[in-house]
């Protein structure tokens, strides 16, 4: 019976044993380690296309990397996004999208810290760069709103302000909700630029470009 149970928790736990793996302790740590670094050198250079098969090799291996550091899921999606960009195939498209949005999710789950910021990032990717639908990319602000609070990044107000005025003017949205959503994300960027020093300039750029928007409703 005892040995039926380790069994059943093990499977149980490792979905997020395997996303959030870091190199730490494992036979291959130094092959890890030298894919990373290997990678984040064409990275750093933006040949996205020659760090992918050494940035695979070390996400695969260990999705966490150390275990201090996100830089896997963070550089999985540059290289996701620009294979999205360059693709001519609908369906490669497709899949390249899918891969680098899950990459954002894999970083909130394993660094939840960092969840607020991913969320906000993802919603900020599939509204300016893969085209998501509105609802999809709706859920996505909604969700940074709700890791981040105060904390949300500006880069989803742009987003959330474009769909809901489109929702409002298409009779998708109530005045109710985008009246709701108006007044949340000015909260937001009210609170940081009155409390948030290295970025108070930013978001109050950001609130004002929301707000042009905002005015068409």
């Amino acid at each position: 019976k005892l040995f039926v149970f380790v069994l059943v928790a093990a499977s149980w736990q490792s979905p997020v044993f395997g996303q959030c793996q870091s190199w730490v302790g494992l036979p291959n740590k130094d092959a890890l380690e030298e894919a990373h670094v290997l990678y984040r050198q064409f990275i750093k250079t933006e040949e996205y296309d020659k760090a992918f098969e050494y940035w695979e090799k070390a996400y695969k291996g260990a999705p966490a990397a150390d275990g201090q550091r996100s830089s896997h899921f963070v550089d999985g999606r540059k290289i996701y996004l620009h294979k999205f960009k360059n693709a001519t195939d609908e369906a490669k498209k497709k899949e390249y999208a899918a891969n680098a949005l899950r990459l954002f999710d894999e970083q909130g789950n394993c660094y939840p810290n960092e969840k607020a910021l991913a969320t906000g990032l993802k919603a900020y990717e599939m509204f300016y760069t893969i085209n998501s639908p509105y609802p999809d990319t709706k859920k996505a602000c909604q969700e940074a709103i709700a890791a981040g609070g105060n904390s949300t990044s500006y880069v989803v107000f742009q987003p959330y302000a474009s769909i809901i005025v489109w929702q409002y003017q298409n009779k998708q949205a109530d005045a109710a909700e985008a009246r709701e959503v108006y007044t949340k994300l000015n909260e937001i960027a009210d609170y940081n630029v009155a409390n948030n020093a290295k970025q108070a300039d930013t978001y109050k750029q950001a609130k004002e470009a929301m707000n042009a928007t905002f005015a068409a409703i």
